[in-house]
């Protein structure tokens, strides 16, 4: 007898059903049934619920507040960590996204999650707070012999010596370079042919002196960099894709003008065999030389610091020789007192053990002689 489509797949799916039910399948039809026929709802929100949110959140505050105020300052002062600012904007969109499953979630007793939130405060705390990382002359140098060519040893001089942050630095225009004067200049761009509009902050616009060695490189990357590219540190084949994208107009103002910097920088120094440096860090050890010879407020505006606090608590790092500078210091002040007499360690170190029989001794002796 024929049957239509329809009919021959409710007879096969009946019997593929059966088969399921023959070898244990009732079981899953029976927890199926459950869930679609008497689905269980969300506990309510009690008040004790409330409390412990309330209290979970308050010691959150107590204990992460100053961090997180030290995140969001160096966030709003440095280009380089403004993603920082983002992550509440993420946090509020991922819960209005799930928060009909939030909703449906189902209230457990128990202190394991309670425990595992207050395991992830812990490295917020103010705890053996990690210092910046320094880069020092000879790791430098390393860095330096390992880069591929002319443009990457412009690039990392203008960074160590200037302290520029990485967003100025590919937004550098030949024209903010005078050659002459040794100088660089950090300032407003305007839209104009090939160069796109930006704009820092007006405590980011400065004037910063170069070094000798980085007029050096930039003179020697100017000789070979690309014909009529107005942007330092742009390579040939980017300035053909760039200037394609901008006669088409296809060009984005959210693209990169100079893109995988950060992933080459990294692969620079894992061949230069130094440590895990970030370009921001190159940046942190300008700051921390200029600091050793400068005053501090001359420090802060050629780093662009709108806050000298940010200066102080961010990019100061402790050098090795500054701390045996800081041994010589103390020695040269104490240079007139009059040395200490060598003794013996063992007896110095028994003493303690030995001076109170021998008082004890001195004092019988003497009420010996008293009597």
């Amino acid at each position: 007898m024929a049957c239509t489509v329809e009919s021959c797949a409710v007879q096969g799916g009946g019997a593929l059903t059966g088969f399921f039910r023959s070898q244990g399948g009732e079981v899953i039809a029976r927890m199926t049934a459950c869930q679609t026929e008497s689905p269980v709802g969300p506990r309510k929100l009690r008040g004790s619920d409330l409390l412990l949110a309330a209290a979970m959140t308050a010691a959150a505050v107590v204990l992460t507040g100053d961090a997180w105020l030290d995140n969001l300052r160096v966030a709003i002062n440095d280009e380089d960590m403004g993603y920082v600012l983002i992550a509440p904007a993420v946090i509020a969109w991922l819960a209005w996204v799930r928060r009909h499953r939030f909703a449906g979630c189902r209230a457990r007793g128990g202190w394991i999650g309670v425990s595992l939130i207050a395991v992830s405060w812990l490295p917020m705390l103010k705890i053996g707070r990690k210092r910046p990382a320094y880069c020092n002359p000879t790791e430098f140098t390393s860095i330096f012999r390992a880069a591929p060519d002319s443009l990457w040893r412009a690039l990392l001089v203008v960074l160590y010596t200037t302290g520029l942050r990485l967003r100025e630095a590919l937004n550098l225009t030949w024209s903010d370079i005078d050659f002459g004067t040794g100088q660089l200049h950090v300032t407003r761009k305007v839209a104009a042919a090939f160069v796109q509009a930006w704009t820092p902050k007006d405590h980011e616009m400065r004037t910063i002196p170069l070094s000798q060695p980085a007029i050096d490189a930039l003179t020697a990357w100017q000789s070979i960099a690309p014909e009529s590219c107005p942007y330092v540190f742009m390579d040939r084949g980017r300035w053909q894709y760039y200037r394609q994208q901008v006669t088409d107009g296809r060009w984005s103002s959210r693209s990169d003008l100079v893109n995988n910097v950060l992933r080459r920088f990294k692969t620079l120094c894992k061949r230069a065999g130094v440590g895990r440096y970030t370009v921001h860090d190159l940046r942190r050890s300008c700051i921390t030389n200029w600091a050793r010879r400068l005053p501090i407020h001359v420090v802060q505006q050629l780093a662009g610091h709108s806050d000298i606090k940010t200066t102080q608590q961010f990019y100061l790092s402790v050098r090795p020789e500054d701390v045996a500078e800081a041994q010589s210091v103390a020695a040269a002040l104490l240079a007139k007192l009059p040395k200490s007499e060598v003794t013996d360690p063992k007896l110095t170190h028994s003493g303690p053990k030995r001076a109170f029989p021998g008082r004890q001794a001195f004092s019988s002796v003497s009420q010996e002689q008293h009597l």
